[in-house]
């Protein structure tokens, strides 16, 4: 698990998470914006709309990694996959602590 998604998951737990994720948005990296709003996504859909209409026209590639693939993709086509939802089932599942 990388960095971003363990930070993502402990923010979620907060009863401030949207708050906080908002807060990030302006001075994240690219990736880093991707996370909040994926997370934004799944506390605070108005939330999710304005700051989705905001940053998705970066045009960053950002590192990525599935599996054991690294590679870089476009941030407006992963942009796209939070919007259809294709991580929510993968976020929503618990992973045991190290």
């Amino acid at each position: 698990m990388s960095d971003g998604e363990r930070t993502l998951r402990a923010v979620l737990k907060e009863p401030d998470a949207a708050r906080r994720l908002e807060s990030v948005l302006p001075n994240a990296s690219a990736a880093g914006q991707l996370y909040a709003l994926l997370g934004l996504r799944l506390r605070d859909r108005a939330a999710y709309r304005r700051a989705l209409e905001k940053y998705r026209a970066n045009e960053a590639n950002v590192p990525t990694m599935r599996g054991c693939i690294m590679q870089r993709e476009s941030f407006p086509k992963l942009a796209e996959q939070i919007e259809r939802g294709d991580y929510d089932s993968f976020l929503a599942r618990e992973w045991p602590e190290r």
